[in-house]
């Protein structure tokens, strides 16, 4: 387990978190990434170092709530609670050579909106190889900004721009990059890291100078070890992977048509994970803060039950596997939805141990798989047995109160079901 030490909150929904991990700090350089994984059952997300320090052995990672996940981090982790896991460092480091005499060599680095966090680790280690520095940052609007006194420590020239002009001189990066790409001595390298299509109009803006330009290709990583493929990234026209051979790649080699197409590869699945997680949040908000009961409608309520997959008959002529498979998460998900949450339960009469069955479901509405087993253990030991061989249906099910207008909730497939996955 991996403990937060510090929890920031630097615009309204930008979050740092500085997470004690003495192994990844000895080693981190800038460009790399962490693969953080919140807990047991939740995705692992590829996240760019923003900091780190090898003496207090702690990592800084900087997060944007869009998706579910990260809203995830914002509403639930905070100062002292602890990570499952945080791997790394991962990906390449940024290739930044020493420049003698200092100053001799000139690096423009260009972050936009959550970009200028990465950036800051890369800003620095160029200062201290010896390359004059200048950073061009941009931001929708004062309120959005952070880190700019960060920056200034470490770069020559500080340039922060808003799209409306609040904070900072008016206009897009990609316009002050221009004038610095324009000056009699134009920069030797510049470095871009934000969303794609700002990387791709940086990369416009200094392919007819000539300026070598460099771009951090973070956002389309997914599983952080090139295995899944999403990472693919065409480079002078041959595969390279973001997660192992990134993830900065030449910009003026790179696909950005490509590029584009792919990131939006996952986003039906993107905009359904944010909306299941809030309504997650709805349900806990009402069940478990305002401790709200038969909190939904009769007709709000599917009818029937969801139905449990069962193994093909062929299949079990040659073998002695049960025939019913259980329910998958979303399933057990869908049928607890079924659950009036009653003010008076008649299905715990129906028990013959008495087990605190909309208890139990409360915890399984949002997700909570080991909190729904926790309360089954108060009164049953055996609730993988159970749910497969109790006569549910003239028992609680039998006392089910939608019983009376419709199929009662399958109970004993949701104990089942929380018996097979939970932990306690």
């Amino acid at each position: 387990m991996y403990r937060i030490a510090r929890r920031q909150a630097l615009t309204p929904n930008t979050f740092l978190w500085e997470v004690e991990a003495p192994d990844v700090a000895a080693a981190a350089q800038a460009g790399q990434f962490v693969m953080v994984h919140l807990h047991h059952g939740a995705e692992r997300i590829p996240l760019t170092i923003a900091d780190y320090d090898e003496g207090v052995g702690t990592v800084t990672v900087v997060v944007q709530a869009l998706g579910r996940s990260t809203a995830e981090m914002r509403d639930h982790y905070e100062e002292g609670d602890e990570f499952a896991d945080f791997v790394g460092p991962l990906g390449m480091p940024t290739e930044i050579e020493p420049v003698s005499p200092a100053g001799s060599r000139h690096v423009v680095l260009v972050g936009g909106g959550l970009g200028v966090a990465p950036v800051f680790p890369q800003l620095r280690a160029f200062k201290q190889a010896g390359w004059r520095t200048t950073a061009i940052v941009g931001f929708r609007s004062a309120d959005l900004q952070f880190w700019t006194d960060r920056l200034a420590e470490w770069a020559d020239d500080l340039i922060v721009c808003t799209d409306d002009g609040s904070f900072g001189q008016p206009g897009l990066v990609t316009e002050a990059l221009a004038d610095v790409v324009a000056a009699a001595e134009p920069p030797d390298l510049a470095v871009a890291i934000g969303p794609m299509v700002m990387m791709r109009a940086c990369a416009d803006v200094t392919r007819p100078a000539g300026v070598h330009t460099m771009v951090s290709l973070n956002t389309i990583m997914v599983d952080g070890t090139g295995m899944c493929g999403s990472c693919r990234v065409t480079v002078d026209g041959v595969t390279r992977f973001a997660c192992t051979e990134g993830p900065d790649f030449d910009a003026h080699h790179v696909d950005f048509d490509e590029l584009l197409t792919r990131q939006r590869r996952f986003r039906t699945e993107e905009q359904s994970a944010a909306a299941d997680y809030a309504h997650r949040c709805e349900v806990e908000q009402q069940l478990f803060v305002e401790g709200r009961r038969t909190y939904k409608k009769l007709r709000e309520i599917e009818p029937t039950r969801v139905p449990m997959a069962v193994r093909d008959p062929a299949a079990r002529s040659r073998t002695f596997d049960e025939v019913s498979l259980g329910y998958t998460l979303s399933e057990a998900l869908r049928e607890a939805e079924r659950c009036l949450q009653c003010s008076r339960p008649t299905c715990i009469s129906g028990c013959p141990v008495e087990i605190d069955i909309p208890r139990f479901i409360r915890h399984l509405l949002v997700k909570d798989v080991d909190g729904a087993l926790g309360v089954i253990r108060e009164a049953s030991i055996l609730p993988s047995v159970c749910g497969r061989v109790c006569p549910q249906e003239t028992q609680c099910e039998s006392q089910c109160v939608i019983s009376k207008r419709m199929e009662p909730v399958a109970i004993g497939r949701l104990e089942r079901f929380v018996g097979d996955h939970g932990h306690v």
